[in-house]
């Protein structure tokens, strides 16, 4: 799983958010270790000073299983992460890069012992490749704290990429009913990154998506993001989609 630039600034601004409110290290979770696939020129076109990053001890793993040229800099994640104030941790089903916390998302209670831990969570394309996809979502939820947000980038439509593609609907629906309220869904164009449409409240209709999100542009990939704050601790005692709980 990497870290384009787009995303990292949406990370960015979102760990802003939370530094403004607290003193204290934010504690962000990973779902996947998350390889950072920009530099530090791209870096400094944001507006970061990020030359004192430190250089991943994994550099060539993640130059050959993301296709990128030898030289390209490789930054640790953690360091990353601390530049913003913050302090990494990840949880996978394997340890790809030895700092892992194990655990299956599918498996119920599989991280309890982290519950209301976080203060961002973030799926920077996991969930997707969990086979028991709605436990994966509770647990992931359940890490985030009161206060704290949960941050995914999932495919939308992107063919065979995972076992699961996910409509604004899930997101829409679920949040809500476990005590979280949804910032912003947006649909960003897989081959065209500049074109990104927000999602309003007609999420839960087919026609809306089909004609007023997407219209003649329907048939391209899209990823679907969203960003949810935990403003209140509810237990998940199930879910029916709002469209069949309207008629």
């Amino acid at each position: 799983m990497g870290i384009p630039i787009s995303i990292a600034a949406r990370l960015k601004k979102v760990l802003d958010v939370i530094g403004k409110r607290s003193e204290e290290q934010i504690r962000v979770c990973s779902l996947g270790y998350p390889d950072i696939l920009f530099g530090p020129e791209e870096a400094k076109q944001m507006g970061w000073e990020l030359d004192h990053l430190e250089e991943s001890q994994h550099a060539s793993e993640i130059r050959e299983w993301h296709g990128l040229p030898d030289n390209y800099p490789i930054s640790s994640a953690e360091s990353f992460f601390v530049s913003l104030g913050a302090k990494l941790e990840v949880v996978d089903i394997i340890k790809h890069r030895g700092v892992e916390i194990i655990a299956d998302l599918g498996i119920k209670d599989s991280l309890l012992s982290h519950a209301n831990t976080f203060d961002f969570v973030f799926d920077n394309g996991t969930l997707e490749h969990c086979f028991h996809v709605g436990q994966a979502f509770i647990n992931a939820a359940s890490l985030v704290k009161t206060g704290g947000y949960i941050y995914h980038n999932n495919p939308y439509n992107i063919f065979n990429h995972g076992f699961w593609g996910m409509n604004p609907t899930l997101y829409g629906d679920f949040y809500p009913s476990i005590g979280f309220e949804i910032i912003y869904m947006k649909l960003q164009n897989c081959h065209d990154p500049s074109h990104v449409v927000r999602i309003k409240d007609g999420y839960s209709k087919r026609e809306y998506m089909l004609k007023t999100a997407l219209g003649d542009r329907a048939g391209e990939e899209y990823a679907l993001q969203c960003l949810a704050k935990k403003v209140e601790q509810k237990t998940f005692e199930g879910l029916i989609q709002s469209k069949y709980l309207s008629k």
